[in-house]
C-alpha cells in the first residue's frame, strides 16, 4: 500500500481531527496526561509551519517537523500568558481549550493557503507500506517483527491506561481564607455591631480529577466557661445559624475564589465556621476553617 498526499491535504485534516479528539478527551477527563504532548508540543507548531510554508519550497520534512516542535514550545507559554489575563486563568481546561482553538484556527488558515496553490505545487508526501512476507523471513526477522508488534500493542495499552485510569499519588484540596487585603493576614477579629467585614474563600483542586464541592458557612455563638473537672476554661457552642452554601465544580488545577462579606448584628463572642464538602457526601466534612470574632464588647 502506498501512503501519499498532495492534491488533498490529509496531513492537515488528520492533525486537526486528532487535536479535536484529544481536546474532548482531556476536557472530559479534566486531567492532563501523555496525550497532551501531541496537542501542546507538536500540533500548533505544525499548523503554523503549514501557514508559512504551504508548499514544499524552502523547507524539507525534517526541518518542518523540527520547526513544529520548536514553534509549539514557543506558542504554549504565549497562550498561557494570555489566559492569565482572562477570567479563565491557567488550568488544564483553559490550556487545552486555548491551545485547541489556536491550533484549529491555524488549521483553517493553513488549509486555505494550501488549497490556494496549484495541485502540483502543494506539499506532498509518499511512502510505501507493505505487510511483511512472513514465509520469506528468517528467525531473526520474525523475532524483530514480533517485537515491533508487541511494542505497538504495549504502547497503545499504556496510552489507554494513562487516558482512562485516574492518577494516584498525593492528591489534595487547598481550602483557606484571605483577609480583606487579599493576603493571609489582617483577618477581622473585633467588630462593632452590624459593622461590615469581609474575607475571601479560596478552594484549589489538586485531586487529579474533576471534583464537585459544596462550601457551607455557619455563624456560631460561643461562650467561655470554666470546667471544674479539668480546671480549664472551655469554649462551648451556644447557638448556630447557617449563613448559606456554594456549589462549585473544579477541574484539576483550577481554583475558586469568592469574596464573602458579612456583618454580625448582636454583640458577643462569635465564630464563623467554613466547611468544605465533596459531592455527593454532604455529611462528612472534607475540610474546615474557623474565624473567631468579638462583636461590640471588650
Amino acid at each position: 500500500m502506498r501512503l501519499q498526499f498532495q492534491e488533498r491535504p490529509w496531513d492537515l485534516v488528520l492533525i486537526a481531527a486528532l487535536t479535536a479528539t484529544l481536546s474532548v478527551i482531556l476536557l472530559v477527563a479534566g486531567v492532563g496526561n501523555i496525550a497532551a504532548i501531541f496537542l501542546f508540543l507538536f500540533a500548533p507548531g505544525y499548523m503554523f509551519a503549514a501557514v508559512v510554508f504551504p508548499g514544499p519550497q524552502g523547507i524539507g520534512w525534517t526541518e518542518r517537523l523540527a520547526l513544529s516542535v520548536g514553534l509549539s514550545l514557543a506558542f504554549v507559554p504565549m497562550v498561557a500568558l494570555l489566559l492569565s489575563f482572562t477570567p479563565f486563568g491557567i488550568g488544564v481546561s483553559s490550556l487545552v481549550g486555548g491551545i485547541s482553538l489556536f491550533t484549529l484556527g491555524l488549521a483553517a488558515v493553513a488549509l486555505w493557503r494550501r488549497m490556494g496553490l496549484p495541485a502540483n505545487e502543494r506539499l506532498r508526501f509518499a511512502a510505501d507500506l507493505a505487510w511483511p512476507e512472513w514465509s520469506g523471513q528468517g528467525s531473526v526477522e520474525r523475532a524483530v517483527t514480533i517485537g515491533l508488534a508487541a511494542s505497538v500493542v504495549f504502547a497503545g495499552a499504556a496510552l489507554a491506561y494513562v487516558l482512562f485510569v485516574p492518577r494516584s499519588g498525593n492528591t489534595y484540596t487547598e481550602f483557606f481564607l484571605l483577609g480583606p487585603n487579599g493576603t493571609a493576614e489582617d483577618y477581622p477579629e473585633r467588630l462593632n455591631v452590624s459593622e461590615p467585614a469581609a474575607v475571601t474563600i479560596v478552594v484549589v483542586n489538586h485531586e487529579a480529577a474533576n471534583v464537585s464541592y459544596v462550601v457551607r458557612v455557619d455563624l456560631v455563638g460561643v461562650r467561655t466557661v470554666f470546667n471544674g473537672t479539668t480546671g480549664r476554661n472551655e469554649t462551648i457552642e451556644v447557638n448556630r445559624t447557617s449563613w448559606g452554601s456554594f456549589s462549585i465544580a473544579l477541574n484539576d488545577g483550577e481554583s475558586w475564589v469568592q469574596a464573602y462579606p458579612f456583618a454580625i448584628n448582636d454583640a458577643g463572642h462569635w465564630r464563623i465556621d467554613f466547611y468544605l464538602f465533596r459531592n455527593p457526601d454532604l455529611l462528612t466534612t472534607y475540610r474546615d476553617l474557623r474565624l473567631v470574632l468579638v462583636v461590640g464588647g471588650p
